[in-house]
């Protein structure tokens, strides 16, 4: 009777682990699809600030081509200032002089521009910066509650064959 009731004991602090290892196997894959979400979220994050900082990129190169255009016409005020209406022109020889009245330079504007897509630019790189640490923080949690998962089933595999082993041991001694 002893013996019963001794295996009655473990047999219910069995049942207690095995049910509290698929209370946390539970909580530990609702984290793991919680985490794969969020992960999967920050890299498509990523992939459009990466295309964001690549249009940047090529709106700064277009801008930077503009500015040298404009610093190499700029030079020219000089000679378009001495410009004489049907005079010709001591650098290409026309007589029309059609800018001289109508020419502006945008190039502050242009250094703007510049200055304010390079700061996008600069804060964009913040951006992913912060988003791929998140990531890679994310990934190491992932791969922790894995291997707590993991662990847990294996803990389980353990408990149900523990059980097995008292559940045969209890027939045994029914039998006697």
């Amino acid at each position: 009777m002893l013996k019963e009731h001794a295996q009655l004991k473990d047999a219910l602090i069995l049942s207690t682990d095995f049910l509290e290892n698929s209370r946390k196997k539970k909580e530990l894959e609702q984290k793991t699809n919680s985490l794969l979400d969020e992960i999967s979220n920050i890299s498509d994050k990523i992939k459009r600030l990466n295309l964001h900082q690549d249009s940047l990129i090529l709106h700064v190169k277009e801008l930077e081509l503009r500015f040298e255009r404009q610093k190499l016409e700029q030079n020219f005020n000089e000679h378009r200032n001495q410009l004489n209406e049907k005079e010709a022109c001591p650098l290409c020889g026309s007589i029309h002089h059609p800018y001289i009245e109508q020419y502006s330079n945008e190039i502050n504007q242009t250094k703007e521009k510049l200055v304010k897509i390079k700061s996008q630019i600069n804060y964009n790189v913040i951006q992913i910066t912060d988003a791929s640490n998140k990531k890679a923080s994310l990934s190491s949690d992932l791969k922790n509650t894995q291997h707590n998962l993991f662990e847990i089933n294996e803990n389980k595999k353990k408990i149900q064959s523990k059980f097995n082993t008292l559940k045969y041991s209890i027939k045994i001694t029914q039998s006697e």
